[in-house]
């Protein structure tokens, strides 16, 4: 308990310290008197490039609760093994998503300075490099599906 305690306590105190420190190192991070009241046109902005990916993600959360209540009725080896399915996409979809998070600040970057041109390139090149990663994924679950899942399954068929 004492352990735990002392380690919170430096934390914050490392934290605060930090924060007084970047205040006094970078002036332009102390907050003008006009930032202090809420500006319509820059929320608005914000809520209008934020939309999409917002109704993106609710979407994707209600179809996999949706998709949970559906195997759970299957039984204890359908929830196992979709499960595991869901772990393995997940270590292969994680690139995928880094790229789309990064391609979201980088957008709202140049689309701030008004470079539209950079936006365009910035979202081409982000999807090559998603074409060609989901090309190399699609060859590697092939193989494995070709490699280890068919002969486990034909193992398990001749039982």
């Amino acid at each position: 308990m004492g352990a735990s305690l002392a380690t919170v306590i430096a934390e914050a105190l490392a934290g605060i310290l930090c924060f007084i420190w970047l205040l006094k190192k970078y002036p332009i991070l102390k907050v003008q008197e006009d930032e202090k009241k809420p500006n319509a046109e820059y929320m608005k902005t914000i809520v209008f490039m934020s939309f999409p990916m917002g109704l993106q993600y609710s979407v994707t959360a209600i179809g996999a609760v949706v998709l949970q209540i559906c195997i759970n009725k299957l039984g204890d080896i359908a929830v196992a093994g979709y499960s595991v399915g869901s772990k393995v996409k997940s270590f292969f979809l994680c690139p995928l998503n880094s790229l789309g998070s990064a391609l979201a600040t980088y957008v709202g970057q140049n689309y701030g300075k008004g470079d539209m041109d950079r936006v365009r390139r910035g979202v081409k090149d982000t999807i090559w490099l998603g074409i060609i990663y989901s090309c190399i994924v699609i060859v590697i679950a092939m193989l494995a599906g070709i490699l280890v899942i068919v002969p486990i399954a034909i193992y398990y068929l001749k039982r």
